[in-house]
């Protein structure tokens, strides 16, 4: 692990980790929000874009409460091949992240 940040009080944390990949080691730039009652929008993807063209890395986007079905299909449209989504309404997240 690199470094971590909380990046807006209680809701988005961002993590820098090193990770192995097919290829060899990929730094990659990890960025989780719990929002407490709202899923991810299209806004947030577009800011997970940002910050993987500032670091230079692939992004994990991480959820608790999941994404909007518009979110997914900009996602799918537009950044699928750079942007990882982790749905922690998938991974039966009990208490956010």
């Amino acid at each position: 692990m690199d470094s971590f940040k909380e990046t807006s009080k209680d809701c988005a944390y961002e993590l820098k980790a090193v990770l192995p990949n097919a290829l060899g080691m990929q730094k990659y730039l990890i960025i989780a929000l719990n929002y407490p009652k709202k899923t991810v929008g299209i806004s947030d993807i577009s800011r997970a874009f940002t910050r993987a063209m500032q670091e230079k890395s692939p992004v994990i986007l991480v959820s608790a409460t999941g994404f909007a079905k518009s979110a997914r299909s900009f996602w799918k449209k537009e950044y699928k091949d750079l942007i990882t989504l982790v749905d922690g309404q998938e991974l039966k997240f009990s208490k956010g992240i």
